[in-house]
């Protein structure tokens, strides 16, 4: 787990950037404990979403609305290729920064976008990211001065909408042109350009992201 975190850590941005709580400096995120969530009720309900999905696709090829596959676009990929997760439909391993007390709810119930704020950058979503750096901004420290993120199984799908527009206000993805109403499986978001900016990977259906590994860790 360490030297996943290496891997997706980009350490130029540790202890800045807009969303960062804390402006102490620091340069490395150290591992201290890992441990797996075994939920099956959770894990079904992200299975039968993704099989959902996968019946959505069939049903749009004849629209040929066109389809993605992230695996190409991030080196941070590269890891997950022989872990055995859907690539076809965009499953991927994504982290999720967030306070000690939240940690206990959300591996028993999952996440829930019916409290997520509308005033987000992409509106009312779930939201991950491909680098640690980027979810390390959200975290608080525990009594210990230890600090949690999450490593989740997230299905993307395959119709992604890719922005660089804000999107407040939004409770769902934008609708795909030309499909009877049907919106896209997710979004992902860019807001800023700049050289140390973040994507940002957001999903509107809490069964589509599945808590698997809670890693405490420390700032160094």
């Amino acid at each position: 787990m360490q030297e996943i975190m290496n891997a997706s850590c980009n350490s130029a941005t540790l202890g800045s950037g807009r969303d960062q709580v804390s402006r102490i400096m620091y340069s490395k995120l150290i591992v201290s404990s890992v441990s797996r969530i075994e939920n099956s009720t959770l894990f079904t309900s992200f299975k039968s979403r993704m099989n959902q999905l996968i019946s959505y696709q069939d049903s749009i090829n004849s629209l040929q609305v066109q389809t993605e596959n992230i695996s190409k676009t991030s080196k941070t990929f590269e890891w997950m290729k022989t872990i055995g997760l859907n690539s076809n439909m965009n499953e991927k391993y994504l982290w999720h920064g967030t306070k000690p007390e939240f940690v206990n709810t959300i591996a028993e119930h999952g996440f829930d976008e019916r409290v997520a704020n509308l005033n987000g950058l992409f509106g009312a979503g779930i939201y991950f990211a491909e680098y640690c750096s980027k979810s390390d901004q959200y975290c608080t420290p525990d009594h210990s001065n230890e600090f949690t993120l999450l490593l989740c199984r997230v299905v993307m799908g395959r119709q992604i909408h890719f922005t660089k527009q804000v999107m407040n206000n939004q409770r769902r993805p934008p609708e795909i042109s030309g499909s009877n109403n049907r919106v896209y499986d997710s979004v992902i978001g860019q807001s800023n350009t700049s050289t140390n900016s973040y994507r940002e990977f957001i999903v509107y259906d809490k069964c589509q992201c599945y808590p698997e590994f809670i890693i405490k860790y420390k700032r160094q």
